[in-house]
Parts: C-alpha cells; structure tokens; sequence
C-alpha cells in the first residue's frame, strides 16, 4: 500500500484519523459463463490483478490502527454476483462509509450504453453494495457526508439531503466518486487525455462544449461522448455554486481521476483526489 498522509483541520472535538480509497476496482473472472460475457469479464479481471491484496492490506492496516475508511466508490469493477460477494467478504469485519462510484452500477464497465443509462437512472437507488449503508456518519463531531455523482449530475433530491446536512451547523466532509470541477485539476485531466476528457462534475458549458464529440456516431451510442457525458445539467451547475458557498464544508473527498491532485474548491474547504487503489494508493488524513 502506497499511502499518502495530510492532516486537515477541520473542527474536530478530538484528532482522529480515517483510511480514504477509492477505485479498487475489484473484478472476478466469471469463468462459469459462456460467450461474450466470460471473454469480458476474464478481460476486465486481467486489468486489475492486485486489487484484492490491496483491498486486504487496507482494512488490515485500518483495523491495527484502529481507524475508519472511507470508500470514494468503483470498490467493483463492474456488477456480477462474484463481485459484490467478494466485496462483501473481504470488508466484512471492516468500519466502512462507503458512496458508490460509476463502475457500481455497471455490468458492462462502460462498453454498453445500457450501462450509462441505468447509472442515470438508478443513482439514488439502492445498489447491491450500497443498500442500508448510511449517507450521513458523525465523527468527533465531524459529519461525513456521501453525495452521489456518478454520472458528473447531481439532482434534486441529492441537493436537498445535502442541504438539511449543511443547515445542522456541523463541520462537513462531502465523499463523493467523481470530483468537481475546479480550474488547476480541470486543466490537468485535459492534458492528460489531450483535452478529450474532463471527468468532473459541474464542468462550465465552455468546456464540456469543447469536450470529444463524434457526430458520424448512431443515436444509440451517442452516449460515448464526452461532450454529452460530461456536460452538466441547469441544476449540477446551481448546486455546484451553492455548495461553494457553503461555509460547513470543510474537506472533499473523491477518486475517479486515477491520479492525486489537490486544490482549493471554495474559501473553507479543499477538494482531494485519491490514487487509484487497484495500484495501492490510500489517503491516511488526520483530522484536527
């Protein structure tokens, strides 16, 4: 496990201190199917070959240390039966707040559309690895917080939860998968994929616009452009504002980009992405 250790200060009764990951992408061959189905998954498993060990080192080193991790979601890499069972066993007897990513509502790992859309259309709903885990944990007086963004929009009912959190006068830290957009981290993700992608959540229309779009692409697939991924609705746009205004929010925490990056998101709070955790990469934060 490559860990990274920061220490913030956020207004808690006592110091403690939290594991954050996110994107382990844990992926079990199906051997048992047949088709195209066992020639994806057998691939995808191929990608990730050692995020069961560093899944295992972290709530090995947690639990020695007696410290709660934070998932920031793409714990599987795509949804099977073995998958989340494998999940579920391997943080069975781990102190984990969890908020799913992406890769938890995909059966297909973004090679089918009908994985982008049911991301759009279920992302509130219970999933099989989210179902009755908590969306609001209170620490040493420290409210954690999971937003769920998985499809770079935020919508209504995710905004008014996120309000009657932020009205309770607690320090808050926001965990959710995908990051926001702010300007160092957004110039940095276009050079990376040649300005083709972004990645962020509440991108300005200015640069989403900009984004990869492919127009001899038929209807159906429309849905591969980044341009249209990745262009952010009239109220992910709003919320986005509202919560940089937000003078409880002290910290956020997210994955998805595959690289650390951190910078400041509003005048009380700083935006931190972790490494991807398939390559062993955690956050140790003390919290002051």
């Amino acid at each position: 496990m490559r860990l990274h250790k920061i220490r913030i200060r956020a207004g808690a009764e006592k110091p403690f201190r939290v594991l954050f990951m996110a994107d382990t992408h844990l992926a079990v061959a199906d051997h048992a199917a047949a088709g195209e189905w066992q020639e994806f998954s057998k691939r995808r498993a191929g990608y990730f070959p050692h995020s069961i060990r560093h899944l295992q080192e972290a709530t090995e080193y947690a639990s020695c240390h007696g410290e709660m991790m934070i998932h920031g979601g793409d714990l599987i890499d795509f949804v099977s039966t073995a998958n989340v069972l494998l999940a579920q066993r391997l943080l069975k007897n781990a102190d984990v707040f969890f908020c799913p990513g992406n890769h938890e509502y995909s059966r297909w790992a973004g090679e089918k559309g009908s994985d982008w859309e049911a991301c759009a259309q279920s992302k509130g709903q219970p999933t099989a690895l989210s179902c009755n885990l908590p969306t609001v944990r209170k620490v040493h007086g420290i409210l954690f917080a999971t937003l769920n963004d998985c499809d770079y929009q935020v919508n209504e009912s995710e905004w008014e939860r996120l309000r009657k959190v932020m009205e309770m006068g607690l320090p808050v830290v926001l965990v959710c998968h995908v990051p926001f957009f702010t300007p160092k981290l957004c110039e940095s993700n276009l050079q990376l994929t040649r300005r083709e992608d972004a990645f962020l959540t509440g991108l300005p229309i200015a640069i989403s616009s900009k984004l990869r779009y492919d127009p001899a692409l038929p209807p159906s697939e429309e849905w591969r452009n980044s341009a249209i991924q990745q262009r952010a609705s009239a109220t992910t746009l709003q919320f986005t504002e509202w919560l940089r205004q937000q003078k409880p929010l002290k910290t956020i925490l997210t994955g998805h980009c595959h690289h650390f990056f951190a910078e400041p998101f509003s005048s009380t709070a700083v935006q931190y992405v972790v490494g991807p955790h398939f390559y062993g990469e955690a956050l140790e934060i003390t919290f002051l």
